[in-house]
């Protein structure tokens, strides 16, 4: 994937805490649903620092920090 996305843009989808350990925070943009309509939120640099110390991106993303986040 990386490699193809020096040359075209790749958008990815995923449910897979692993999956998505293989990303830098700056790579991620969660998508969530607000009373019918979709919203998309990147990360904020920085934001999950004291977060990234314990918890990986993942793990993160299971416990519904960075949004986005599986449903209950």
């Amino acid at each position: 994937m990386r490699a193809v996305s020096l040359k075209a843009q790749v958008i990815v989808a995923t449910q897979s805490q692993t999956f998505l350990d293989s990303f830098d925070q700056s790579e991620i943009i969660t998508a969530e649903c607000h009373e019918g309509q979709s919203t998309y939120s990147r990360l904020e640099p920085g934001e999950l620092k004291d977060w990234l110390e314990d918890y990986s991106i993942g793990e993160l993303w299971q416990r519904n920090v960075l949004g986005g986040g599986p449903l209950p």
